[in-house]
């Protein structure tokens, strides 16, 4: 489970009831908001190892951005 915490740029206060839309190649998810300031999305692409290039598409209110994140999830280790 990935989880993104979400606030506004100039204050820092978290923003709640958001869309986050966020893509990884061909998958596309809508993350769920779990409380006032997160959003976890659980795709099986975030559990797999290796470098996830990801465009997240945010709305709140009147507002949208357009972020792009690079997700590195490690190899397990081996026991």
């Amino acid at each position: 489970m990935l989880t993104l915490y979400l606030d506004t740029f100039e204050t820092n206060a978290p923003v709640a009831g958001a869309l986050l839309n966020v893509t990884d190649g061909a998958d596309d998810q809508v993350a769920e908001e779990s409380s006032t300031e997160t959003y976890k999305i659980s795709g099986d692409w975030v559990a797999i190892s290796g470098q996830h290039d990801l465009i997240i598409s945010i709305t709140a209110g009147e507002d949208a951005d357009l972020m792009l994140a690079e997700l590195i999830v490690p190899e397990p280790r081996a026991r």
